[in-house]
């Protein structure tokens, strides 16, 4: 699984509706407080759709944290 940390949720937001139209299945989910206090939540995808979202969202700007 993939973290992707935005730093407000109106680009989390946004990232999600890309992310729906390119395919990529994205959840919304709390932001887990050791990686990050800025904005509360994250979008979390399976990691074979890492590649998708990066072209998806190369505009916007976002963190990938990998996680098991």
């Amino acid at each position: 699984m993939r973290i992707l940390r935005f730093e407000n949720v109106h680009k989390v937001m946004e990232a999600e509706k890309r992310l729906k139209n390119a395919g990529v299945k994205a959840e919304l989910a709390p932001l887990p407080r050791d990686l990050s206090e800025e904005c509360g939540v994250c979008l979390e995808i399976a990691d074979p759709d890492e590649a998708r979202a990066r072209d998806a969202l190369l505009d916007l700007d976002f963190a990938v944290i990998e996680r098991p």
